[in-house]
């Protein structure tokens, strides 16, 4: 921990009176990493994976979230002639990259900075119809009253 540092007082604690032991770090994904194979007491089964293993699983978890309805926002999809809405695992409404030839992450992967970056207008795309296309769950149903459920039990 280190003292005084950015927005801590002289005893290194944060406004909230929280310590803050280490400073949070986004994780590398251009280096290889480890896979949790069996855990049991006492032992770790591990296996290194390569860069391209990496990427494909944290692509089955991201294609898992956004077919759940986790999609970016409409603003969020970025001003470049690349940039598409991408059909992947069955649904649309995922900014798909042409020159990257994948889906990306429009807040971290597109604009000015990227090498294949065009300025256009943004494409046209409604995350929510594609969630109602998707899904079975509707936000207002006709004759339901919308509540939050179990507040009244506490």
């Amino acid at each position: 921990m280190t003292a005084g540092g950015p927005d801590r007082d002289r005893d290194g604690l944060a406004p909230d009176g929280v310590a803050v032991v280490r400073e949070p770090e986004p994780l590398p994904v251009d280096e290889p990493g480890v896979e949790l194979l069996r855990e049991r007491p006492g032992r770790t089964e591990i296996a290194v994976v390569d860069v391209a293993e990496k990427r494909r699983a944290r692509r089955r978890i991201a294609e898992r979230a956004y077919g759940k309805g986790f999609r970016p926002a409409a603003a969020e999809f970025p001003g470049c002639a690349c940039a598409d809405e991408g059909e992947t695992a069955g649904g649309g409404g995922l900014p798909y990259c042409e020159w990257k030839g994948r889906v990306v992450d429009p807040s971290r992967e597109c604009g000015p900075a990227c090498a294949g970056f065009e300025a256009s207008e943004p494409p046209d795309v409604t995350p929510e119809a594609e969630r109602d296309r998707r899904t079975a769950w509707r936000r207002d149903p006709e004759g339901r009253k919308r509540r939050q459920s179990g507040l009244d039990q506490f």
